[in-house]
């Protein structure tokens, strides 16, 4: 299903090879027999499952440098048109999150305007460089700031799951 995805089509024996490579990185990796007694089934009644011969890494070679190079192919075209779309959101977004930040003290500084709420206490943040030489350490009581190149910075918080703990970030909102 992750090859169909990636528009990758696979012939009759790297299907073969990919569903018989599929059981062995199910379990095989990490326990010497299958959890399941069903994952033991299979479709290849000449070969156990979560096994494979010499004969098969030529199979393997070969679809592994295939799909790398289509990935490879296909990644900036792909990565042109998502960061295209995320620049349009990101630019669609900058009014709310300014009207936002505009309810908050204004401090006109180096020709940059910074926003303070001063409610929130003053903590660790995300610390950020813009390529024009501003620099700044965001966080709740600096939520955000104008550059004097244009670009729009908010500070963001959200939850890692993977590390259990809320993380600091700043989004950049390009200039209009």
């Amino acid at each position: 299903m992750v090859f169909v995805d990636a528009g990758i089509t696979l012939t009759s024996d790297e299907k073969a090879q990919v569903a018989r490579l599929r059981t062995y990185i199910d379990w095989g990796g990490r326990y010497p027999v299958a959890t399941d007694v069903m994952a033991m089934a299979h479709a290849y009644p000449n070969s156990p499952p979560a096994s494979y011969s010499t004969n098969d890494l030529p199979v393997i070679d070969t679809l592994i440098e295939r799909v790398r190079q289509e990935l490879m192919t296909a990644l900036p075209v792909r990565g042109a048109f998502n960061e295209a779309a995320k620049q349009a959101e990101l630019r669609a977004e900058r009014p709310l999150v300014l009207a936002e930040l505009q309810k908050l003290r204004q401090v006109e500084q180096d020709g940059m305007t910074f926003f303070y709420d001063d409610s929130q206490p003053d903590e660790p943040g995300a610390a950020l460089a813009c390529f024009c030489g501003m620099q700044a350490v965001f966080n709740k009581r600096l939520p955000g700031a104008i550059c004097r190149c244009g670009t729009l910075y908010a500070h963001e918080e959200f939850w890692d799951s993977s590390l259990q703990r809320t993380m600091r970030n700043v989004v950049q909102y390009p200039a209009p």
